[in-house]
């Protein structure tokens, strides 16, 4: 039998399509990196919902977007640089599938992001610290852990961008860029008008929506369409 803690479930390519669709999507919406948005497309599905990045050691000449476990392989060369040929990630990819098949995996449970997205340390580590940034992921780590745990950051449900305040502090600005254009034609005036009214617009509708919002999730975990959070 193999050892439970050590086997983990290796992503599907559904799992993986998705989480380059929203990949995409965040880099085309938002301007993310790539690497950020697969990592929170990822983060959505993955199970178990908690994935470990480990301490990777230090290594020479680090290939960004190169897994721990690639670059610290035994195919180097005479020099100490590692290989980072297309058939070499493309043997790692057939390797996982054909374990996946099989429905085990011994890969190691302290590098699952880096292996689930075949990325480097230091790539999941960034993406990592830009979904914190943005309150969408959290770490946590065990006492005596040499490696991270990443999950989504259950703050992150909350609605985003519903602050009254930012808005209203909006408004404020164009309103004084507004006052630079006394005399201008109102074609000049018309977008900053326009900006100001809708932040207005904002500023005093948003707040209401929230409340709504909260009114209508509690309705649905009530009626059990919505699972209740754990205390």
């Amino acid at each position: 039998m193999p050892n439970e803690s050590r086997v983990r479930e290796v992503p599907n390519d559904s799992r993986l399509i998705f989480a380059d669709h929203v990949g995409r999507f965040y880099a085309r919406q938002y301007g993310f990196p790539p690497m950020a948005g697969r990592l929170l497309g990822y983060l959505l599905v993955c199970d178990p919902p908690q994935q470990t990045i480990d301490e990777c050691p230090p290594t020479p000449n680090p290939v960004d977007g190169v897994p721990c476990h690639l670059t610290q392989s035994p195919q180097v060369t005479a020099v100490g640089k590692r290989s980072t040929s297309p058939r070499l990630l493309a043997n790692e990819v057939s390797r996982r599938r054909s374990v996946a098949s099989a429905g085990l995996t011994s890969l190691s449970k302290d590098n699952e992001l880096s292996q689930a997205l075949l990325a480097s340390r230091s790539a999941i580590t960034g993406a990592v610290k830009l979904l914190e940034s943005h309150g969408t992921a959290r770490r946590t780590r065990a006492a005596g852990e040499r490696m991270d745990r990443v999950s989504l950051d259950p703050a992150d449900r909350q609605p985003r961008n519903f602050d009254s305040a930012i808005h209203k502090e909006h408004a404020a600005l164009f309103r004084e860029g507004l006052a630079l254009l006394t005399d201008a034609p109102p074609e000049r005036r018309a977008p900053l008008e326009e900006m100001a009214a809708l932040a207005e617009f904002l500023a005093d509708r948003l707040p209401r929506l929230v409340d709504e919002w909260h009114a209508h999730r509690d309705t649905l975990r009530a009626s059990g369409e919505l699972p209740r959070p754990r205390a």
